[in-house]
């Protein structure tokens, strides 16, 4: 698992690391394991998962996983699986693992976790554009969560594809990414745009960029599914490159 394709997952974005991973199927499924850290513990937990990522690569870990994290307490650990139980071998694994460090690791591990979920995301590939140049370097990415009306899922996937297609024929140098909601992910159905940059200022630049770029015709499929969503949430991260793990 070694191409840059992963970063478009963020995350990818998801779900989504800087050149370490690969994937070459479309609709990869993504187990997301979600932590909101306790504010006065935000240190010890960071320098714990640095151990955990570092006995990984010692011991050989099977599963390769990406780290971000949003908005200071929020940690996402992204892995790539093949189905829905490959978690139970995630996690039996990863309990061998803990056998292997100092006695009271999970304990103090865990001791900083103030609340946690799990959850599964797709990433689309037929509604991501990937202009293939270089990612290293984007270490900031936005989720723009859509969270659709039932039965209205196809438009918004017709419109997003309108945009992918854009991208691809004025041959933009960003790359723009699509996720859908799975099983556990809470809010409901979803669709998921993921953006990455350098940073928040190149983001935004990119942002503004695909937007006026689209033309009249596509900006208004896209204004005409505001009616269609349940509501829309803008969730920040920043890749956390010392505690991913790329399996060997």
């Amino acid at each position: 698992m070694k191409t840059t394709q992963l970063i478009f997952a963020f995350v990818i974005a998801l779900l989504i690391t800087t050149s370490d991973f690969a994937q070459s199927n479309e609709n990869q499924l993504y187990y997301v394991s979600k932590a909101t850290v306790r504010a006065e513990r935000i240190e010890q937990y960071i320098e714990l998962s640095k151990t955990w990522a570092e006995a990984c690569k010692e011991h050989k870990y099977e599963y390769s996983f990406s780290a971000w994290q949003s908005n200071i307490y929020d940690f996402y650990w992204f892995y790539p699986v093949d189905d829905y139980n490959a978690v139970k071998d995630i996690s039996a694994k990863g309990w061998e693992m803990v056998s292997k460090l100092d006695k009271g690791f999970a304990k103090e591990y865990f001791e900083n976790i103030e609340f946690s979920e799990d959850f599964f995301i797709h990433f689309i590939d037929s509604l991501t554009y990937n202009p293939k140049t270089s990612v290293d370097g984007l270490v900031y990415a936005e989720w723009l969560i859509q969270y659709v009306k039932p039965w209205t899922g196809m438009k918004f996937r017709k419109a997003f594809k309108a945009t992918t297609e854009v991208y691809q024929n004025k041959n933009f140098d960003f790359a723009v990414g699509t996720l859908r909601s799975d099983i556990g992910m809470n809010g409901g159905s979803s669709y998921i745009r993921v953006f990455w940059g350098k940073d928040v200022a190149d983001l935004y630049t990119k942002q503004n960029k695909a937007w006026e770029s689209l033309g009249e015709e596509v900006q208004q499929m896209i204004k005409d599914l505001t009616p269609l969503r349940r509501k829309f949430e803008r969730i920040p991260f920043w890749y956390q490159k010392e505690l991913s793990y790329i399996a060997e």
